[in-house]
């Protein structure tokens, strides 16, 4: 099965990358890169240098597994099929603390949570 990121919302989506980008031209980069190579694996596999790691609830953070590199993807899949796999872009930011901050994790939350009302609501329709 093909493997894909799509953004929660373009608009958003952009403005954090652009966001990455200005703070570290190097960390959006490497996030880029683990991005697609992330896209390229079955979802049981963690590609070196993309390390994936699970939160409580319910998503994901892919970065580059070197922590110099500060560029965080949140995303989550959602569990309705398409034909391809979608990993659903939450939130991009750069981590400047040891711990993920808590309105990042709760903008992701709300994110995913609006995400999966849109999903359920589509499929209700058909």
């Amino acid at each position: 099965m093909a493997r894909e990121f799509v953004a929660f919302d373009e608009d958003a989506i952009e403005e954090e990358l652009d966001a990455l980008e200005k703070a570290s031209i190097s960390d959006l980069a490497k996030l880029d890169f683990c991005i697609r190579r992330y896209e390229q694996v079955s979802p049981k596999e963690n590609p070196s240098p993309a390390l994936v790691e699970s939160f409580d609830e319910g998503f994901l953070e892919l970065r580059h597994i070197k922590g110099d590199y500060k560029g965080r993807l949140l995303f989550y899949i959602p569990k309705f099929p398409k034909g391809t796999e979608e990993m659903v872009m939450l939130v991009v930011f750069r981590k400047q603390t040891q711990k993920t901050p808590q309105s990042i994790v709760k903008l992701a939350e709300k994110r995913m949570k609006a995400d999966l009302t849109k999903r359920k609501q589509g499929e209700r329709k058909k």
